[in-house]
């Protein structure tokens, strides 16, 4: 297989309104993150491949960013979401990041291709807009 780098995006803790760390002014610890219950994704095993925290309280999988931010919401469970989908809910104070700087991480975005087979014309010009693209946002 061979991969071709589309996009990154931000990926970032969050807590919704009702959440014990949604109203606190203090920074919690890790540890104190741990404690919580998790909503994961269950397209990777719930495990966050990339990312800084390992869920220990892997309570609830989802395999779509609207099941995990209805479970943020819910107040019950912190969740990963992408900047982008999070964004309204914490415009609209529902929903608080926890520990960006720490707690956040990027993910790669990909097109997967097979290797050393035959090549249609229509693979090969989505192959050069992809590449190009990625030339030109460097």
């Amino acid at each position: 297989m061979r991969y071709l780098p589309l996009f990154k995006e931000e990926q970032i803790l969050c807590c919704g309104r009702g959440h014990p760390l949604f109203s606190r002014k203090s920074a919690p610890t890790r540890d104190e993150i741990n404690a919580f219950d998790y909503a994961s994704r269950s397209y990777y095993g719930g495990v966050l491949k990339p990312g800084p925290m390992k869920p220990i309280r892997d309570a609830v999988k989802s395999g779509s960013m609207e099941g995990i931010t209805a479970a943020i919401l819910s107040g019950g469970f912190l969740g990963h979401l992408p900047e982008q989908c999070a964004r309204p809910w914490i415009s609209a104070g529902e929903m608080k990041p926890v520990l960006p700087t720490e707690m956040s991480y990027e993910a790669l975005f990909e097109c997967v291709l097979p290797a050393g087979s035959r090549t249609s014309r229509a693979q090969a010009v989505m192959e050069e807009i992809i590449i190009g693209s990625a030339n030109n946002s460097e």
